[in-house]
């Protein structure tokens, strides 16, 4: 339903509900994700080697 009123731009009754703390949602990028979440993978991957 939110995301319906951010693609149409009608977004006045959850700025009546949220104020300005409207969520910013986007379309799910795969590359992106993998971009973000790389750090995260390396920083787990040495942490469980290191208990090995």
């Amino acid at each position: 339903m939110i995301i319906e009123a951010f693609a149409s731009g009608d977004l006045d009754h959850y700025y009546q509900i949220f104020g300005n703390q409207i969520p910013h949602l986007r379309p799910f990028s795969l590359p992106i994700a993998n971009e973000k979440l790389k750090p995260e993978i390396s920083i787990l991957k040495r942490q469980y080697e290191d208990n090995e």
